[in-house]
């Protein structure tokens, strides 16, 4: 079954280069994108849809030397932070949303990135497997994504 998701994914990549949304089974990651990066770090952002329970357990890219899901934390004296953490949890019916402020991927010790550039990012899922998206860098403004406001 894991083999036939692999083969389903490398279908979809193929017929689905150019597209903001990638489907596996009934995997559904939409609108990948990294914040252009401050400094050595960046982050990347997108939105998980399933029909079925998984966890997003990890990243790797050739343009950081490592990626680590993190998500930001609130002190009671008003500062944020982030702490990375071993896993998101994919529910069905629910999007898992990766977003500023929030869950996100930090990718560590990037490469030069710029504007407009589409960086391959694969995503390690327990049941789904390895995933690998094309992400656009984007400007930081422009990295709320759909669910801004939500």
């Amino acid at each position: 079954m894991r083999r036939l998701a692999l083969v389903c994914a490398a279908l979809a990549l193929g017929a689905c280069a150019m597209s903001a949304e990638v489907s596996v089974s009934e995997l559904t990651i939409a609108e990948p994108r990294i914040g252009a990066p401050v400094g050595d770090n960046a982050a990347m952002y997108f939105t998980v849809t399933s029909s079925e329970e998984d966890r997003l357990v990890g990243a790797h890219t050739d343009a950081a030397a490592r990626a680590e899901l993190h998500e930001t934390v609130h002190g009671d004296d008003g500062t944020m932070g982030m702490r990375q953490v071993e896993a998101f949890t994919v529910s069905p019916g629910e999007d898992l949303v990766l977003e500023p402020g929030g869950l996100h991927i930090m990718l560590i010790d990037v490469e030069r990135l710029s504007v407009g550039e589409t960086v391959t990012v694969t995503l390690e899922f327990e049941q789904a497997g390895e995933i690998e998206v094309e992400a656009e860098v984007v400007d930081l403004a422009d990295t709320m994504g759909e669910h801004h406001g939500h």
